[in-house]
């Protein structure tokens, strides 16, 4: 009765407590729409993080792991591949006008941070795919998140509009003339590849104006993926996806403040069961419960 008491507490611990080396999906999670953080109350939370000199631990700064922790990865040989080729060709002409693309898309994001970024990049190769013009998408509001955060509060939106302007058509919001025109809600089949979009959603272009994307995580194929429609999707992801300069502030303190203090344990606030299940995690687990579905 003890070992299992002993094993619960195991489970507990391993649910509350579970420590992230990648540094990026942390702060992505602290840095999730609406963030209210106050780390030491005395220095304000946006303020330039050079003006301030944090002491560093000597421990640290003599443990070699620490200072390689920092370092830049090495690229082993790997080179960006957000770059367009010679053959692709920029913003056709008929993106000139709005009035020349086949129509507009307008996405409803939805999921987590990352899945919100993941598929507005689907979705933005998809408007090039079909040719149509894509519309700020809107941040999911409604679901388990019941965030009331807009595109311009996580993301940098004229950036994201200028970064892509040789590539597709993105306007902010619907003109006033075409709140009446007709328009198809569609849930895009997970897992499709391009011919999909260029087949069966273009199609749909001839009989609605405006196609609404109901959700944003379909998950474009990689198979048979054009690369110059995958360099687009890294574009956008690491180029376009730029966060708001509020949160980017808020980052680089963040950063510089784990940078200064060291060693540290990043948790991930919201790890359930199921994510726990995933991870093939096992430790402190009984054979019985290891196994329990």
């Amino acid at each position: 009765m003890l070992k299992r008491k002993n094993n619960r507490k195991s489970i507990s611990l391993i649910r509350a407590v579970i420590s992230y080396t990648i540094f990026v999906i942390s702060i992505a999670t602290l840095l999730s729409v609406n963030l209210h953080i106050f780390l030491y109350s005395k220095v304000p939370v946006f303020s330039d993080p050079t003006a301030y000199k944090l002491p560093s631990l000597n421990a640290a700064n003599q443990n070699g792991d620490i200072d390689k922790l920092w370092k830049a990865p090495q690229n082993k040989d790997f080179v960006p591949c957000a770059d367009p080729s010679p053959e692709y060709s920029r913003k056709q002409p008929q993106f000139l006008f709005n009035t020349c693309s086949r129509g507009y898309l307008l996405v409803h994001t939805n999921g987590g941070l990352n899945q919100i970024r993941a598929g507005i990049c689907d979705m933005v190769a998809v408007a090039r795919v079909i040719n149509a013009t894509l519309i700020v998408p809107e941040l999911d509001k409604r679901s388990f998140w019941q965030d009331t955060s807009n595109f311009s509060d996580v993301f940098d939106l004229n950036h994201f509009i200028s970064a892509l302007a040789n590539d597709v058509q993105i306007i902010k919001k619907l003109i006033k003339e075409l709140t009446t025109a007709t328009r198809a809600v569609k849930h895009f089949r997970s897992w499709s590849g391009i011919e999909y979009y260029q087949d069966e959603i273009a199609r749909m272009c001839e009989d609605y104006q405006i196609i609404r994307a109901a959700k944003s995580d379909s998950h474009l194929d990689n198979s048979n993926l054009p690369p110059d429609i995958q360099s687009l999707r890294c574009r956008t992801l690491y180029g376009a996806l730029r966060f708001s300069p509020r949160i980017e502030a808020m980052g680089k303190l963040l950063v510089e403040r784990m940078r200064s203090y060291g060693p540290y344990i990043a948790l991930h606030l919201r790890y359930e069961k199921d994510m726990l299940s995933f991870s093939g995690c096992t430790h402190g687990l009984s054979l019985d419960e290891a196994d329990e579905p």
